[in-house]
């Protein structure tokens, strides 16, 4: 009755009442791009992430803050040499980017560069970036450098005392608890 089936029982779809998909309207400003990027990095959307943190360079020139985003979304995405660049890019046009100074040495520890990694959470605690602190006293604890890794421990427990890692800090330091190692971001 409704003639989508014939006598037989064959079905028919009836094209002509089903909508036509509306085109997604791509971003067209580079700060739309970058703002497309952050979405799908919280979506953990690898990909599409590093596509639109590119696109917002190809369209608004480079600049040290989309590269550092660029950066975390490859080192999330496993590319650690990718990354590796991006975040040297990042630091050598702003070279006053401490938290790019602190994501660097992360991902030169993650490349087993670990003198790189020192100077460069070095150069993050010298520009005021504290979690610099709790990094750097984890890799020099990890390489056999307890007296060097204590003052950044207590460094970090002063800076942050009420926080799990101000916590974390203070047990490093005998305070209490159990030892345990991560990476502050």
């Amino acid at each position: 009755d409704d003639g989508l089936a014939d006598l037989s029982g064959q079905k028919y779809l009836d094209f002509e009442e089903v909508p036509s998909p509306v085109p997604m309207k791509q971003p067209e400003a580079a700060e739309d791009w970058f703002q497309a990027g952050r979405q799908h990095e919280e979506a953990e959307q690898w990909d599409l992430a590093v596509d639109a943190y590119r696109q917002s360079l190809l369209i608004g020139g480079v600049n040290a803050a989309t590269i550092f985003n660029l950066a975390n979304v490859l080192s999330a995405w496993g590319k650690n040499e990718a990354a590796l660049e991006r975040y040297y890019q990042s630091v050598e046009m702003e070279p006053g980017y401490a938290k790019a100074w602190n994501n660097l040495g992360g991902i030169l520890v993650e490349l087993h560069q670990f003198d790189k990694a020192i100077s460069a959470y070095r150069k993050a605690i010298e520009l005021g970036h504290q979690d610099g602190h709790y990094n750097l006293a984890s890799l020099l604890e990890q390489n056999g450098r307890l007296d060097e890794a204590r003052s950044h421990w207590q460094a970090y427990r002063d800076y942050d005392p009420g926080s799990e890692w101000g916590k974390l800090a203070a047990e490093r330091l005998g305070e209490a608890g159990p030892k345990l190692h991560q990476r502050r971001n």
